[in-house]
């Protein structure tokens, strides 16, 4: 069966369910309700309980509600592994893979990514085309009743008819997913804010017979993880950024000190030369200043040096008397 065969047959299928209806089966207030919901699932004694509800999604038990998969669809988005803009590449490189006829390579990318993301739509879908291009049907009709249970519940949480009503999106491109589904083209989608303040995706549609259509989806949930990432992605950068340069500045500080304290050892060893020589100097010195009797000696030695040796008769002569010059 072509690829475009059966996602018109899954669409019409679902698209039989949706609009024919005039108003959900569930009264659903994102405001009201979404808490509520997310907390039943964190209750395991609740029949809403995360795991008990994946359980019976993973196994098409057919038990498992419109509503039980919507409070199921809140629920993941407490799970860390609920990264609506991760989400969104991985997303695009399976739907490539499909669309070049990788199919192999599709569902095993598909089944991997579906581990920890069990609710995508898009890869539900993909890996359901995947394995019908591939004649394996029984594992097709698996995938694709999983997709049709989250288009279901999609289709639970409001008629998507005003801004107020929307439908809810789990991931940032479940609406225009969801939109293709039905049947219609997209012509143009924008955000923004409800008076609820929600922040909701806005679709304009049309389909073969050139109705339009305006649809609503809410996707605060969604904002809200991607911010809380960015902001923690932030955080986290400014906190190592600050770490990595407090470790620099400790850095410079030791290698500073280390320098420092070489230089310091330099002086004191230089000083400390200096100081045992002056020392030297002046113990010689007050050892000759102590000694009257070596000062005298060392003068006269000294003297003796200077002073050139007369001959001894000169030395001996007395010099004449005048009284006895003048007796004569």
């Amino acid at each position: 069966m072509n690829k475009k065969i059966l996602c018109l047959l899954i669409s019409l299928s679902i698209a039989t369910l949706t609009f024919s209806q005039s108003t959900p089966h569930l009264d659903f207030n994102y405001q009201r309700d979404f808490k509520r919901f997310l907390d039943y699932t964190k209750d395991n004694e609740s029949d809403l309980y995360y795991n008990k509800l994946l359980y019976k999604f993973l196994t098409n038990d057919s038990t498992l509600s419109s509503e039980d998969a919507l409070v199921l669809m809140i629920g993941y988005t407490d799970k860390p592994d609920f990264k609506p803009l991760d989400d969104l590449l991985k997303e695009k490189e399976i739907c490539n893979l499909v669309t070049n006829s990788n199919y192999a390579i599709a569902i095993q990318l598909a089944k991997k990514f579906l581990a920890k993301h069990p609710l995508n739509l898009m890869a539900l879908q993909q890996i359901t085309i995947a394995y019908n291009s591939l004649n394996m049907k029984d594992s097709a009709n698996h995938y694709m009743k999983q997709h049709i249970k989250i288009m279901d519940a999609m289709i639970y949480s409001g008629s998507g008819k005003t801004p107020e009503t929307p439908i809810y999106a789990l991931n940032l491109a479940d609406g225009e997913y969801f939109t293709n589904n039905i049947g219609y083209d997209i012509t143009k989608k924008e955000t923004n804010w409800n008076k609820k303040g929600d922040f909701i995706e806005i679709i304009q549609a049309t389909n073969q017979k050139l109705t339009n259509k305006v649809l609503y989806f809410v996707i605060q949930h969604a904002k809200a993880k991607v911010d809380n990432d960015k902001a923690n992605s932030d955080a986290y950068n400014k906190k190592l950024k600050d770490s990595i340069n407090t470790l620099k500045i400790e850095q410079r500080k030791k290698q500073k000190q280390i320098e420092i304290t070489d230089e310091d050892a330099d002086r004191i060893q230089s000083n400390t030369v200096n100081n045992n020589e002056s020392a030297t100097t002046n113990s010689n010195n007050t050892s000759t200043i102590i000694s009257p009797e070596n000062t005298t000696q060392s003068t006269t030695e000294e003297k003796n040096k200077s002073v050139p040796k007369k001959d001894d008769s000169s030395t001996n002569t007395k010099p004449s008397d005048p009284l006895e010059k003048s007796g004569n």
